[in-house]
Parts: C-alpha cells; sequence; structure tokens
C-alpha cells in the first residue's frame, strides 16, 4: 500500500502455468515486461493475490486460469560507507532500445520508465566508420604525446608514396555518439521533493547521469578510449527534472555548463574535467617566429537558452551566466604564436606568464612536418 502513490519501476513476470503439474521435464514458457507506473485506480482483480491489472481491459490476463505473474520493485542503487556507487543486477537504469537489421534481433526494454513512445523508436544497429585501433602521434625528440585517437577507416586512402587518414579524439566520438541517440533517449520530467525541481532518478535520465554514462560507457560507438572514472561533480541544475525535451548533444553542453568545467582529453586519450581557467604552468622554450595581437571588443554571446529548460533555473542560471561572462568580459586580449622548436610541452588551459602578464592557452595546433606550434593565448589588456 505504501508504494501506489509513488512512481516505482517494477518488472513483471507472466509465465504460463504447466497442464502437466507432475512432469519435470516440462518447463514454463515465460513473458517479460517492465511496468514503471502503479495507479491506484487499476483495482485488483482478486485482493488477496496482491496483483496488478496491467490495463489491457479487452485481453486481460487476470481473466485466464493458467497464466501467473510475478512481480518486483527494482532497486535504485545505492551509495556505499565508502562513497562507492553500488549498482545491484535489478538497477533501475535506462538502456538503450537497439535493433539490429542483419539479425533482426532486438533490446526493447528501454521503457522501463517512460512510456511516452512504448518502443516505438530504436537506434538501428550499424556498423562503425570508426575503428576501436588507437593511435597516438609523438614527438619524436621529446616523446610528447600530441594527440591520442581512433581511426576513421572510410578516411584512408593509399597511394605509391604514402597511406593518409582521419582520426577521431574521444571528445568527437562523445559528440557523435550524442547526434546519434537524439529523439530516443528521454530525459525525467518526473519531480520528486515537492518543490517541482528535483528530479525522479528513476524516471528517465538527468544531465548529470547523461553526461558520465556517455563518457563512461559510451554507446553506440563503444572504444577502448572510455573515461571509466569521469565525474562531472555536483553543481546546482545536473540533478534537476527537465521542463522540456531536448536534445541529446545538446544535453552534453548544458551539462558542462551547469558544472562551470571544460572537457579536455589527456595524454592517454581519455575525456577528463578541467578548470576553465587551469593553474598548470607551461613555459615557451621555443623561438617565437611570429606574434599577431588582437583585442576583442564584441564579446560573444554564450548561449544559455537551453538551460531554461532545467526546473529552478532561476536560481541557479544567473551564477552560471556571470561565471561565464565576466571570463568572456576580463580576457579579452589575443595573442596569436607561431613558435619553431619548442620542447616542452603546451596544454591547453595551460597558464603562460609573457611579458610580466598571464595568459592562458585556448587553442593549439602543430605542423609536425616543419617543427612547428601554432597557440592562441587570451589574457587581460
Amino acid at each position: 500500500m505504501e508504494y501506489w502513490n509513488n512512481f516505482i519501476p517494477v518488472e513483471r513476470t507472466y509465465y504460463i502455468e504447466p497442464i502437466h503439474y507432475f512432469n519435470p521435464g516440462f518447463d514454463n514458457d515465460v513473458f517479460s515486461l517492465y511496468l514503471d507506473n502503479i495507479r491506484i485506480n487499476e483495482l485488483l482483480s482478486m485482493p488477496e493475490s496482491f496483483l496488478f491489472t496491467t490495463g489491457f481491459t479487452e485481453t486481460n490476463w487476470m481473466y485466464f486460469d493458467s497464466i501467473k505473474c510475478k512481480e518486483r520493485i527494482l532497486s535504485p542503487g545505492f551509495v556505499d560507507d565508502n562513497g562507492w556507487l553500488v549498482l545491484p543486477e535489478d538497477m533501475c537504469f535506462d538502456k538503450i532500445p537497439v535493433f539490429d537489421l542483419e539479425d533482426k534481433s532486438q533490446v526493447d526494454n528501454y521503457g522501463l520508465y517512460i512510456y511516452r513512445d512504448y518502443f516505438q523508436k530504436y537506434y538501428t544497429k550499424s556498423a562503425s566508420n570508426v575503428t576501436d585501433i588507437p593511435l597516438q602521434v609523438k614527438n619524436a625528440s621529446t616523446g610528447e604525446i600530441l594527440f591520442t585517437g581512433l581511426i576513421d577507416f572510410n578516411t584512408v586512402e593509399r597511394s605509391k608514396k604514402a597511406i593518409t587518414f582521419e582520426a577521431i579524439d574521444a571528445i568527437g566520438l562523445l559528440v557523435d555518439n550524442a547526434r546519434k541517440l537524439n529523439g530516443i533517449v528521454h530525459f525525467s520530467q518526473f519531480d520528486t521533493g515537492g518543490d517541482g525541481t528535483i528530479a525522479e532518478k528513476k524516471a528517465g535520465t538527468t544531465l548529470k547521469q547523461f553526461a558520465e554514462t556517455l563518457i563512461r560507457t559510451p554507446f553506440p560507438y563503444q572504444h577502448s578510449l572510455a573515461s571509466d572514472s569521469f565525474d562531472i561533480g555536483n553543481n546546482d541544475g545536473l540533478e534537476n527534472k527537465l521542463l522540456d525535451t531536448i536534445e541529446t548533444d545538446k544535453a552534453i553542453v548544458m551539462a558542462i555548463q551547469c558544472a562551470k568545467k571544460l572537457l579536455y582529453v589527456d595524454g592517454t586519450g581519455k575525456i577528463q574535467l578541467g578548470s576553465v581557467l587551469g593553474d598548470n604552468i607551461a613555459t615557451i622554450d621555443g623561438q617565437i617566429i611570429t606574434e599577431s595581437i588582437s583585442q576583442n571588443t564584441d564579446i560573444d554571446e554564450l548561449e544559455f537558452d537551453q538551460l531554461k529548460k532545467v526546473a529552478g533555473y532561476n536560481k541557479f542560471l544567473p551564477s552560471i551566466v556571470s561565471f561565464y561572462k565576466s571570463i568572456n568580459y576580463k580576457y579579452k586580449k589575443r595573442i596569436d604564436m607561431k613558435i619553431y622548436g619548442q620542447t616542452s610541452e603546451i596544454k591547453l588551459l595551460d597558464k603562460i606568464i609573457y611579458k610580466s602578464k598571464v595568459y592562458f592557452v585556448m587553442e593549439k595546433n602543430i605542423d609536425l612536418s616543419n617543427n612547428i606550434l601554432n597557440i592562441t593565448l587570451i589574457g587581460e589588456i
């Protein structure tokens, strides 16, 4: 009785009771269904059975003596004393509906929480162009890892003199994955706590859950560059419910904005979360060939409109806007440099002291054939 007014995911297993009760070789036929909405107006067919009706009024299974049902409430998981998230086998967790064109198989238990499109939307399984073969580009003289990614097989071209190809890093794969799931993943629009803001974690997914899940266990491109310990933190908005539907690639951006951080790829090729302006200090030890200085007078408008779809946005959105715009207004001086023969590593977001002023590395690319490093710095005027 205590669960009737709650939004509780329930797994039901239907089975046909065998006619030959004493034949040990006769197996039951089992049918599984996930039901997530217990409604108090669905009366029990037999009060002593504690079984709920399914809503199929025309052919209700309770009218058939040979069909029985077992039901259990699914566990949401819990955090143990050491701070680790424990995920039991019956974890309440959204599963992507997948259809395989080749063998016509399907995994359709995504409807564990939201029956909005009851098994009508599938991700159609298809071969990936990206091979799961990590590629590392290193500086031959210093051993510095310049790039780690995966090769796009469709871009491989062979000639008599060379083999050329394109590679994609983990952030590129993250964006591709998110876009492939547009219209399939649903974000929680159910409230818990009664104040209209906090999402019911058993319903759909939150911004935090989606970002962390897609980075820790990528789908549909499952690859070896997954960052299985990625943690986006607990900033305001990440656990709130959504007031409207959103696209999954925009959900990643919204999550990062709420976290007030930036994503970057480390030397191993895995996605990490970094401060917008980092504390790591780098040094220019090569020869500066060219230097172009400019000043940004027109402040770029950052996109925050999507965050208005997060419940309670009026409480935390002003601080997010203020945070990013203060950086945008403060660091308006831009220096584009070409550096020859750089030996020590310079990473994105590194702090560089140049001509007694502080700058941060915002862009970086390398001309390997000519040993030239191109960087873009921003700093205060």
